[in-house]
Formats: C-alpha cells, structure tokens, sequence
C-alpha cells in the first residue's frame, strides 16, 4: 500500500519536473515534455489552468455548433420527429456528416420496437428511418 501511494505521489508531483532530455521518451508526446502534459496527450485530458479538461465532448461540440447557428436545437427537433413517429425517447447524440450534422435519435415505439431516425440537424428533416 505505502509502494502504490508514494508511486501515485512521484508520479503527480516529482516526474512533471523533469524535462525531457531527463525522462527518456517523453519527448514523444509532442507538448511541453513533461509527464503529465504527456499524460494527458496520451489520455485526451488537456491542462487548462490548475484543472485538466476533456476536449472533444460531444456535448461541448453540439453547444458550439448550436451557439454559431449551425444546428436547431434538440428540443425542436424532437417535437417535429415525435409529431411523426411517437415514442419514448432512449437516445439522441449530435454526429458530424460532411459539411453539417445530423441528429440520431433512437425512439421505442408504440409497438415495442426500437427505430434509428436521422434528422438534418440544421434544416429539421427526416433523412432516414430504420
């Protein structure tokens, strides 16, 4: 137990101070070569501050994306597609097709069966339904 905890301590606190041409390998990170920039190349988490931040959440790219107008917002979508295909909600994501996005929304219907409808996410159109 003590080993894992002064580990965990060299790992988050001595290592970060070292600079690449002492720590062989770091340097193959591609950012500043430290450990824990290396780490968080290797995990996707970035510093940011005294905070490590995921990039690339979904959400943050559908907000953007909302944010300069590119899409409609989710709410609006859901009220066109329920009006048609009425059901229980079980999933809805934000995917990038070409130039725009598309909404892929995944509803349980009345007859217990499970139904994938993509929607232009910019115009609020039926693409497909499967």
């Amino acid at each position: 137990m003590r080993t894992a905890l002064f580990m965990t301590w060299a790992l988050l606190f001595v290592t970060p101070a070292f600079e690449a041409a002492a720590v062989p390998g770091w340097d193959r990170c591609g950012l500043p070569a430290t450990a824990a920039a290396c780490w968080g190349e290797w995990s996707g988490w970035r510093p940011v501050g005294h905070e490590m931040r995921r990039e690339n959440r979904d959400q943050d790219r559908a907000r953007d994306a909302y944010r300069s107008g590119d899409v409609l917002p989710l709410s609006r979508i859901l009220s066109g597609v329920r009006r048609q295909y009425p059901g229980k909600l079980l999933d809805a994501t934000l995917a990038p097709q070409g130039r725009g996005y598309v909404y892929v929304i995944k509803l349980l219907g009345a007859d217990n069966r499970v139904r994938l409808i993509y929607v232009d996410a910019q115009t609020g159109g039926v693409l497909s339904v499967r």
